[in-house]
């Protein structure tokens, strides 16, 4: 599996949102903050992380993607994030939903 950042849409997204000032880490903040357009969580389950995140997308309809490596995005120690710039949210879903890396999958799907 690729897991060379150059080529992948998604990472270098995330790379402009963290640069931007879009993102939103952690489940505690995403839970207090409705400005999120998608959630992501890694798809290495830590707990109730995934369950609780899963929850979330669903009660504020955000699409959420289960990604792989998240360390390689965002850092070791986030389990989540969240995008609040809809034009980045838009092409990161569709960018999953077009099924170029098995490395995200959209795992609660709602519309952006």
């Amino acid at each position: 599996m690729d897991k060379d950042t150059s080529t992948d849409k998604f990472a270098a997204m995330v790379g402009f949102a963290k640069r931007a000032g879009k993102m939103i880490y952690g489940y505690d903040e995403l839970k207090r903050n409705r400005k999120c357009k998608v959630l992501a969580v890694s798809n290495i389950e830590c707990g109730n992380i995934m369950s609780n995140m899963k929850a979330l997308s669903v009660r504020y309809n955000i699409p959420l993607v289960a990604v792989e490596d998240m360390a390689a995005l965002v850092g070791s120690n986030c389990k989540a994030f969240g995008i609040t710039d809809g034009n980045m949210a838009k092409a990161m879903i569709e960018y999953c939903r077009g099924g170029k890396t098995p490395r995200y999958k959209v795992i609660a799907v709602t519309e952006v």
